[in-house]
């Protein structure tokens, strides 16, 4: 069992079942996330997905006029291009500039994978971009500053993990995450989101949360 590689999201298979399975009630995440960015959207601006992997929560998102629709992402996931009303760009976050101001703008499990260094710039470029009164929507792996909640939590999560992979999958990407993951507690991370606004947490499961910050 070899587990010093880097995991490699771009050797999965079908990765968008492979969230599925990995992270549990994550269809209703993507149904919340779609849902609140449908209703923040607004005319002569863009939504931004960052990270967005396949793009296929950009493409079932509904779509309103005059608004544009971007997914950046770099890795050979994304097949760049236009389809069902988005833009797919593949580029690096940090050199991608939007044109407008974004009046929605996602980070679905993307941020966690900047050091902290990169996620205050990460921040700083987002609160930039966004419109006043437009909205960032991010979800990332989370601890808990309760030691013994913390590991109750993430037993539960192996376990549940079990059953869709075997042991030896769950422990393999686990210590392959672990080296590529940078991850706060829920509260440093309300802290660094308030940066942008004040941050509201709609999704929580296991150690996953899902927050929603108005500017």
């Amino acid at each position: 069992m070899n587990t010093t590689d880097y995991f490699d999201f771009t050797k999965i298979p079908d990765f968008n079942l492979h969230i599925e399975r990995s992270i549990h009630d994550y269809p209703f995440l993507i149904e919340q996330a779609k849902y609140y960015g449908d209703c923040f959207a607004q005319e002569n601006t863009c939504v931004i997905d960052y990270g967005c992997s396949t793009g296929k929560m950009l493409e079932e998102i509904p779509k309103k006029e005059n608004t544009k629709y971007i997914g950046i992402d770099r890795a050979s996931l994304l097949v760049a291009g236009e389809r069902k009303g988005a833009e797919f760009i593949a580029s690096d976050f940090f050199k991608y500039e939007p044109s407008q101001k974004a009046s929605v703008i996602f980070s679905i499990f993307f941020l966690q994978f900047l050091p902290r260094n990169k996620r205050a710039e990460a921040l700083k470029k987002i609160n930039k971009e966004l419109e006043s009164g437009g909205c960032f929507i991010v979800a990332e792996k989370t601890h808990y500053s309760d030691s013994r909640l913390e590991n109750i939590t993430n037993t539960a999560f192996m376990q549940s993990k079990l059953n869709n992979f075997h042991a030896e999958e769950v422990l393999v990407k686990a210590n392959r995450l672990a080296k590529c993951m940078y991850l706060s507690t829920d509260s440093e991370l309300s802290e660094e989101l308030a940066v942008i606004g004040k941050p509201f947490v709609f999704w929580k499961c296991y150690g996953f949360t899902a927050t929603l910050v108005i500017k």
